[in-house]
């Protein structure tokens, strides 16, 4: 046990625990160079889970020297080397790795690899802030790394999304933010006030989504923990509020710099409209076409989504993505852990209120009961969305809720048991079921090939039509890239049969440059078409056309020359194909 609770970020490493730290460090260090490993035969872009964002930030570095800061880095979409063209913006969530790599672009760090590196270090320094975190709170060593080993050998949860430019920050976000309300709680400082705000903007950096769970997290475990006097934590919890809705207002404020107060307002409430479950119950929404005009008019990408009015509907789509997406990944004793450990919680703090000086020293019980509300609570308010977010492509938060019980879970059990081999058995049941899991989901991936990005390089000058989206291809070349719906075979085999034009407006995938209807004569005719299966979830995606072989695409197409085939994709050449 670690006995001094006024613990900060340095006094860590000056204490004796050495043991410890060591063993953090080296399990953060093995996982790193694994991660490093893979990253690099993988052209530094492993897409075991999702890659789109890296892609994404990777194309607004490229869009440095055609546009330059003057769209306020929004994120501009538009793959023209004509500024004319350009911009194609979005102006939701913020993808904190377009900020990163933009500035490592301005700072001479313009190969993949180097931006990359700044990738694989903010998920180091977020298993670090796990390990901290859950040290501070829990003040038991042993749980600590316990915690970080649970993290360090998730495969859906931590290592699929280790090299994604955005979704790498999740865990240093999370665990950061909570780290430092709690340091607030114990020693309301200026450098744990900067310390808080600086947090707070990385939070806010990714996502509306993610930056709600974080912000009722450190809310709730300022108003759960039991140490602090009540006028610290009513300072706290108004300083939390200011330094959470700072980022927000901010954002807001370069919307309107940018596109003006009409775009702003009503892009506000259409969004408030079609994110927020029920309102409509409340307010008119608008017809589809109304919203589709609007956006239009400014050049805007708006990404499909439709409000929610009814409670079943939002539990049907949770209850169906739990069973199908979370618990097959997750595992009967995980989802028992959850359950124990928060009836141990509630306990534990519910003893605490009733003392006037605590009697478990631990915050460990306040921590997981934030973290776990929250996460309930700041799904719930973006759901359905959030559900699609985080529960069907399993971007990185319920290993949040799922390990850290079971660590919760261990010791509790220490708590009411001195048995000491009833307390080991129990832990490696636990550690040996994660394992299997892992292990199932291992078996069970399904990445992305990403061998093309060679292809891309080498043929910089050409034009292409992609069938997933642009920025994919447009982050290497340097001319525009057409995006295809994926599924869209069918149509374009059907076209050909009727002797109309391979491609069409209607299966395009988020295309925005300005001049796509003057010169879609040009847009409709690129030198390369790169075909790959992009879709990662076809156990539950069964609706949806799930992509077909490469050997039957080109089979299917037999009047497209094939440039370069590999067993994952093909790049069809068609430049002789529109000179027929």
């Amino acid at each position: 046990m670690l006995k001094n609770t006024n613990l900060n970020f340095f006094s860590h490493f000056k204490r004796n625990d050495f043991i410890s730290h060591y063993c953090a460090f080296s399990i953060i260090f093995i996982f790193l160079v694994i991660l490093f490993i893979h990253g690099f035969l993988n052209s530094f872009i492993p897409c075991e889970k999702d890659c789109g964002e890296t892609f994404i930030a990777l194309h607004q570095a490229s869009n440095l020297y055609i546009t330059g800061a003057k769209f306020c880095w929004l994120e501009d979409l538009a793959t023209s080397p004509n500024i004319a063209n350009h911009p194609y913006l979005y102006t939701h969530s913020i993808n904190i790795g377009n900020l990163v790599f933009v500035l490592a672009e301005q700072l001479g760090l313009s190969a993949l690899w180097q931006k990359q590196m700044i990738t694989l270090a903010i998920t180091g320094l977020g298993l670090l802030y796990i390990y901290l975190c859950v040290l501070k709170a829990g003040k038991n060593s042993f749980i600590a790394l316990l915690t970080l080993f649970l993290f360090s050998i998730s495969y859906n949860q931590v290592f699929s999304f280790g090299l994604n430019a955005l979704r790498a920050w999740h865990w240093l976000a999370l665990f950061g933010s909570l780290y430092h309300t709690q340091n607030l709680l114990e020693n309301f400082t200026l450098k744990n006030s900067l310390l808080m705000t600086l947090f707070s903007f990385i939070s806010f950096c990714l996502g509306y989504d993610f930056w709600i769970i974080v912000f009722i997290s450190c809310l709730l475990l300022s108003v759960f923990s039991h140490f602090g006097h009540l006028r610290t934590k009513r300072t706290v919890l108004l300083f939390l509020c200011g330094c959470f809705i700072a980022p927000f207002c901010l954002r807001q404020i370069q919307v309107y710099t940018v596109l003006g107060f009409d775009y702003w307002m009503t892009d506000f409430h259409y969004t408030f409209l079609s994110k927020v479950p029920l309102v409509t119950k409340f307010f008119r929404y608008p017809s589809s076409e109304e919203i589709k005009a609007f956006y239009e008019h400014y050049n805007i990408l708006r990404p499909y989504s439709l409000p929610e009015s009814s409670i079943l509907s939002i539990w049907g789509t949770f209850s169906w993505m739990f069973s199908k997406a979370v618990y097959p990944n997750y595992g009967l004793v995980n989802c028992g852990a959850i359950v124990f450990s928060s009836i141990f919680c509630i306990k534990a703090i519910r003893n605490n209120t009733k003392e006037k000086e605590s009697t478990h020293d631990s915050k460990l019980p306040a921590l997981y009961l934030s973290i776990l509300l929250g996460t309930m609570i700041g799904l719930f308010v973006f759901s359905p969305f959030s559900f699609h977010v985080y529960l069907k492509h399993e971007f990185p938060l319920l290993g949040a809720v799922f390990y850290l019980s079971i660590s919760l879970s261990v010791f509790a059990i220490r708590q009411y048991t001195a048995n000491i081999k009833l307390n080991y058995c129990i832990l490696v049941f636990f550690v040996l079921n994660t394992l299997m899991v892992q292990v199932q989901n291992i078996k069970n991936r399904s990445p992305m090939d990403t061998s093309w990005i060679n292809f891309a390089s080498t043929h910089k000058q050409n034009t292409y039509a992609v069938s997933w989206i642009n920025s994919c291809v447009s982050s290497f070349s340097e001319n525009w890239v057409l995006p295809l719906i994926p599924g869209s075979e069918s149509q374009i085999l059907s076209n050909l049969q009727n002797k109309e034009a391979p491609f069409d407006k209607k299966m395009t995938l988020n295309f925005g440059e300005k001049d796509k209807e003057q010169s879609w004569n040009i847009y409709s005719k690129p030198d390369f078409w790169l075909y790959f299966d992009a879709n990662r979830l076809p156990h539950l995606d069964q609706g949806i056309d799930n992509g077909n072989s490469i050997d039957k695409i080109i089979n299917l197409f037999p009047q497209f020359p094939v440039f370069e085939k590999t067993k994952n994709y093909v790049v069809f050449d068609l430049r002789d194909f529109w000179k027929r």
